[in-house]
């Protein structure tokens, strides 16, 4: 099978009058919040001396969706000799049934998402912002948009048969497009900058953590370094043959999953391999609706918001907690609420996306300024009585 023909799509020069009138979140079965149609205009393509403060898009050669079409990420240059990497989120695919169900028009309940058109000024928002109460605005800032289904950790096309007998194949191309996307980047930005942040939610926050060890390699010379992961926590017992067999992912990526842990397996090697180089923070909502979801269909094939789920989740959590606090000393993490089910009480799925990265939760504390202080050496842990807390 070939990969379709798709002309570089070019800066539409499109100006939206007013206030943002459409935004349609899909979620999916996935159990990640992800943009399916994110209607608004496009950042222009990056040219020679991009202005500070600016945002723009990079076409990599040979970067693709799922679905084989042209990929793009984008970029801001900073005011500050200082970096963040963000990756988004937007559902993962796991096995062939998922595979056959990606997130499109005409599929009810997909897994993942495999758009990329538009969806760029969601780079302006959360942490990747420059709202004023945002900490890393004048940062330079490299966001990684997700239409791979792979945790941003694929290298190849699998093919597989549909359940109707046909053939069909997915370009679970997000290593591909991240490392297309950050050498390009890296020839308008200093790879010696004073601090670099790489963070992420939900399967952004999963990619986080299994592409972290491979960023820092492009940023020898740093040493104020902090991995931040938002929301991502699923057991699963096969992330080893899937990140193998599905998404080709590197055998540097795959030969660390070795529990059924992706996220826990990740970060213990990162901090195995950086030490007090790098600084790792972890936060999660205690009863994540869009998780414990995504973890009912890993567990027994069904997909259903509940109480129970929520229970089990909480618990889940708790043990990861206990791991990353005894696997790696001097870990952060901030476990909060947010939004609350009346009926279920599931919690909501992810922060860092949205204008509450900056709300106070707890002790006064935002995920902003808890990242913040991280950045300054101050690391800490909120939140962790709700662990506990019985719903």
């Amino acid at each position: 099978m070939t990969v379709r023909n798709t002309k570089k799509k070019k800066h539409r020069g499109l100006k939206i009058a007013g206030t943002l009138l459409l935004v349609i979140i899909a979620i999916g079965v996935s159990g990640f919040i992800g943009l399916k149609h994110y209607i608004t205009a496009e950042f222009p393509e990056i040219m020679d001396n991009p202005k500070v403060g600016k945002w723009n898009n990079i076409y990599p050669k040979g970067a693709l969706s799922a679905l084989g079409e042209q990929w793009h990420g984008n970029i801001k240059i900073g005011k500050e000799n200082k970096v963040l990497i963000k990756f988004y989120g937007g559902g993962v695919s796991i096995d062939d049934y998922t595979e056959e169900r990606p997130n499109i028009k005409g599929i009810k309940d997909g897994f993942y998402n495999v758009a990329n058109l538009g969806g760029d000024n969601l780079a302006k928002r959360g942490i990747s912002g420059t709202q004023s109460k945002n900490p890393f605005k004048d940062w330079t800032v490299i966001t990684v948009p997700y239409s791979t289904g792979d945790f941003h950790a694929g290298a190849g096309a699998y093919e597989y048969v549909k359940e109707d007998g046909t053939e069909d194949v997915k370009y679970h191309y997000g290593y591909i497009n991240y490392t297309k996307m950050l050498d390009e980047a890296l020839k308008y930005i200093d790879n010696d900058p004073e601090a670099l942040v790489i963070t992420g939610s939900s399967a952004g926050g999963f990619g986080t953590a299994l592409l972290a060890d491979d960023i820092i390699g492009h940023f020898p010379n740093t040493e104020n370094i902090t991995v931040a992961v938002d929301s991502s926590l699923l057991l699963y017992d096969k992330w080893h043959e899937t990140a193998e067999n599905i998404w080709h992912a590197p055998q540097e990526i795959s030969d660390r999953l070795t529990t059924d842990n992706i996220t826990l397996d990740s970060l213990v090697a990162l901090k195995e391999n950086y030490n007090e180089r790098v600084k790792i923070l972890f936060d999660c909502s205690v009863r994540d609706s869009l998780l414990s979801k995504y973890q009912g269909y890993i567990t027994n094939g069904t997909y259903a918001a509940s109480r129970e789920r929520g229970d089990e989740f909480q618990s889940d959590l708790k043990e990861m907690v206990n791991d990353l606090q005894e696997k790696i000393p001097g870990v952060g993490v901030f476990i909060f609420e947010g939004s609350i089910n009346k009926d279920t009480h599931l919690t909501q799925h992810t922060i860092s996306v949205g204008s509450q990265v900056f709300k106070k939760f707890t002790v006064d504390k935002s995920i902003a300024e808890w990242m913040d202080d991280a950045v300054n050496g101050n690391v800490k842990s909120y939140g962790l009585n709700l662990l506990d807390k019985k719903y």
